[in-house]
């Protein structure tokens, strides 16, 4: 089941003022799963089933693959650079917004793509859970007060002290 997270009013929020969005970080700190929520249509770059498939498209059109409900999810899109190119063109060329979504965890070079995306392509920053989101903290305490140096922060913690170890 999704639990709902603080980067996802950003990722819609983003979608509504841009033709894309790329959310990046670390592997496995639910990029894709964040995505989902959002998609219509996704193309999995890393399906074994279908690489090949995908590969052969890239190779003859790789605007074919953006046909499909949006906005459309391109998991994994690093695998196949050509399709930044693909959604920034046809972004241009619609003017749309909320059009596509992209998710990876390593970022090609900038060799592999012609164009920063810049006015197009949005970015979010995802970071792994946090302990509020996955409701092991009430938010009572935020890290940000203790950085601040607000010295009358307290509260009591349901958790023993050994979950908490």
């Amino acid at each position: 089941m999704y639990k709902k997270r603080l980067s996802d009013k950003i990722i819609e929020t983003r979608l509504q003022n841009n033709g894309a969005v790329l959310i990046v970080g670390a592997k496995y700190c639910g990029k894709t799963s964040s995505a989902k929520q959002f998609a219509k249509s996704i193309v999995y770059f890393d399906d074994v089933d279908e690489t090949i498939n995908y590969k052969k498209v890239l190779d003859i059109k790789p605007s074919l693959l953006l046909n499909g409900d949006k906005p459309r999810l391109f998991d994994e899109w690093q695998t196949a650079p050509i399709i930044w190119d693909a959604i920034r063109h046809d972004i241009d060329k619609t003017n749309g917004k909320g059009l596509y979504l992209l998710t990876g965890s390593s970022t090609p070079s900038d060799k592999e793509y012609y164009h920063s995306g810049t006015g197009r392509i949005a970015r979010v920053l995802m970071h792994t859970m946090s302990l509020f989101e996955s409701g092991d903290s009430t938010g009572q305490v935020s890290i940000m007060d203790l950085f601040n140096g607000k010295d009358d922060i307290a509260t009591e913690s349901k958790h023993p002290i050994e979950d908490i170890s």
